[in-house]
């Protein structure tokens, strides 16, 4: 009787070893995409491949970590500031696995206090709201001539404006190198078509 207990026993301790060695983790550093400043006491989620929460933890001096997982494919979940929430997928763990993943989330906003006022001008009287990504159909009819005219306008302009439907005149697209990565950024809100500035 007591050999049977002592094999049971180790067959346990075995499995449990077993089980820990494959038992895996992911782990890594949390910072802002522009400046590499460490995030501290941001939530992130980690979820299975059927949406299921697994697991939540903070940040803490710019580091994040998840522990105890066992082996398969998971999604971190995680704040992006004005852009809502950003995801991980398909994050595939093997057994006894530990993932270092590096996330970088991109800085907040910072408060627009302009008005729409050009600071270069010091008006609003060239200014108008930039709407990028906008799809617009053109229909000249099959005219080829018209549309590579219209182009030519545009680019010479540097920018491309459309009327919404409340009447309200907007950018929706520029081709102005300088001023591209801002138009593109949701930081930004405004373009003067006078001094040719995304601000």
């Amino acid at each position: 009787m007591k050999h049977s207990i002592v094999i049971t026993y180790l067959l346990v301790a075995f499995s449990s070893t077993l089980l820990q060695a494959q038992l895996c983790s992911i782990s890594g550093s949390l910072t802002f995409l522009k400046n590499a400043a460490p995030i501290d006491s941001m939530q992130l989620e980690l979820y299975n491949s059927e949406e299921a929460l697994i697991q939540t933890t903070m940040s803490i001096a710019g580091m994040y970590s998840f522990g105890d997982l066992e082996p398969g494919e998971y999604i971190i979940q995680h704040s992006n500031y004005d852009l809502g929430v950003s995801r991980i997928t398909s994050i595939v763990l093997r057994p006894g696995e530990n993932l270092d993943i590096p996330i970088k989330v991109k800085d907040p906003c910072k408060e627009d206090t302009s008005e729409g006022v050009c600071q270069v001008c010091n008006s609003r009287k060239h200014v108008l709201k930039i709407k990028p990504g906008m799809i617009v159909n053109y229909n000249f009819g099959g005219n080829e001539r018209a549309l590579e005219k219209l182009w030519k306008k545009h680019q010479r302009l540097g920018y491309v404006t459309h009327v919404m439907p409340n009447e309200e005149k907007v950018v929706r697209s520029i081709f102005l190198e300088s001023e591209s990565e801002k138009f593109y950024d949701s930081c930004y809100n405004w373009f003067c078509t006078k001094n040719k500035i995304v601000f």
